[in-house]
């Protein structure tokens, strides 16, 4: 059965030089359909950051986000299309 959602690669950083952080480095996770998929983790470990990638309110770096087998962080495609699909509760909405 194919994935829903499949991240390959997935590395987001913040800051630049001495300063840079990778909140997610080279993440792959493969969710098919049916699956019940939790993240935990200590706060700042990137649990947020990586809800927010997958729903393209931050960028990834580098690494491949596919939602039904079709990538989605690339260029020229229809975010908005994408988001009538992908939902997500905001923790303090």
């Amino acid at each position: 059965m194919q994935p829903i959602i499949e991240l390959k690669g997935l590395t987001k950083r913040f800051g630049s030089g001495e300063t840079e952080v990778a909140a997610l480095n080279g993440i792959d996770i493969s969710i098919r359909p049916g699956e019940i998929f939790g993240v935990i983790g200590l706060s700042g470990a990137g649990k947020s950051t990586l809800v927010r990638c997958i729903n393209l309110l931050e960028q990834p770096d580098s690494g491949d986000l596919l939602l039904n087998g079709e990538k989605v962080n690339r260029k020229g495609y229809d975010i908005d299309r994408m988001r009538m699909k992908v939902g997500m509760i905001f923790q303090s909405f």
